[in-house]
């Protein structure tokens, strides 16, 4: 990599997508007590999906000869008042990761390092479908507005999401 901050940068990537997983492994927690194994499982697809992105940051940072820094994962929040609000939280979270993956880039630019940028652009375009696909359940929970029946028939519906497909390399 071009310089120590842009390769500090990547490793703080690499932790914020694995406690992305932390989070949704919690959340998944919290889905199957409420009884939405549905739910769970859309979360818990989420967690595999964060793990390999954070598993694309870590192969990346190896194949560019850079030390690799795990550093410790903050434990994450618990519990939500409804499933409405878990989607929120989740979104909020995707928006903070996609602003993330916006200052990758630009720091990448500013270095010059175009291997960074070719890498980071999957990224950024995986984060445009992130979080469309979180605003789309939210929206749908917002029109079922705790109205069970049409919970229940959303439940079944996020549990047909299919297992992720690990990224392409490089």
């Amino acid at each position: 990599m071009k310089s120590q901050a842009l390769a500090d940068a990547f490793n703080q990537q690499l932790t914020r997508e694995t406690s992305s997983a932390y989070l949704y492994q919690q959340m998944t927690v919290w889905c199957s007590e409420q009884g939405l194994a549905g739910f769970a499982h859309w979360v818990k697809m989420q967690v595999l999906e964060e793990r390999l992105h954070a598993d694309k940051f870590f192969d990346y940072l190896l194949d560019r000869d850079v030390a690799v820094h795990l550093e410790a994962i903050q434990a994450p929040e618990k519990s939500w008042s409804s499933v409405s609000d878990l989607f929120a939280s989740i979104l909020e979270h995707e928006r903070m990761i996609t602003d993330a993956i916006h200052s990758l880039m630009e720091l990448a630019g500013k270095e010059g390092d175009h291997a960074a940028k070719t890498f980071l652009q999957w990224f950024i375009t995986e984060q445009v479908e992130e979080e469309a696909n979180v605003r789309d359940i939210r929206d749908k929970l917002k029109l079922a507005d705790g109205f069970g029946p049409a919970l229940l028939m959303l439940d079944a519906d996020m549990a047909t999401r299919p297992v992720p497909t690990p990224p392409p390399a490089g």
